[in-house]
């Protein structure tokens, strides 16, 4: 049972999954106070009130390679806590999202598709240029133009209500906080 494969039904249910009780999309991190480090979080996250759904988004992602981390609302920090308990299975790194977007990509509709595959190539790009990366340092690699607007794009798309130049002030303030050095 080692090395199974997700089917095309768990496929097609996972990105069913995360059509309505998920969230793609790429935040903006900051770790630390002094020197803090900046980056942008590729992240992919699945909620729900019931246990055994959640249990299964696991099982299928895992499947696809991705180990997610499963918690409650009552764990989260910065959550209100509701009466009944919310479950969530996310994954932050872009290891873990690469995969799981890349086995729905053919599922998915409208949005969240174009989301998802703006994410892809963010992805990509980032990895491309793993090579710049100085090993143990722990040294963020600078983003370029294009990565930038990936960022902005999929933020246009997860927040439509607020204006381009909204959204473009706040990467600017992100960027400008932190060295995000354009290449």
């Amino acid at each position: 049972m080692d090395n199974q494969q997700a089917t095309q039904w768990e496929l097609g249910w996972l990105a069913g999954m995360l059509e309505g009780d998920g969230h793609i999309g790429i935040r903006y991190n900051r770790v630390g106070t002094k020197n803090p480090k900046r980056y942008f979080l590729t992240n992919i996250e699945f909620t729900n009130t019931d246990k055994a759904i959640i249990e299964k988004v696991y099982d299928i992602c895992l499947k696809l390679g991705t180990k997610m981390h499963v918690k409650t609302n009552k764990e989260l920090k910065g959550k209100a806590h509701r009466r009944k308990v919310v479950y969530c299975a996310r994954t932050h790194r872009m290891s873990g999202v690469e995969p799981v977007l890349e086995g729905l990509l053919h599922y998915l509709v409208g949005e969240k598709r174009e989301r998802a595959y703006l994410i892809l190539r963010f992805i990509k790009l980032r990895k491309a240029q793993h090579d710049l990366r100085t090993k143990g340092t722990g040294a963020v690699i600078p983003y370029t133009k294009e990565e930038i607007e990936i960022v902005f794009s999929v933020k246009q798309l997860v927040n439509p209500w607020k204006s381009s130049e909204a959204i473009r002030t706040e990467l600017q303030e992100a960027i400008n906080e932190r060295p995000l050095q354009e290449v």
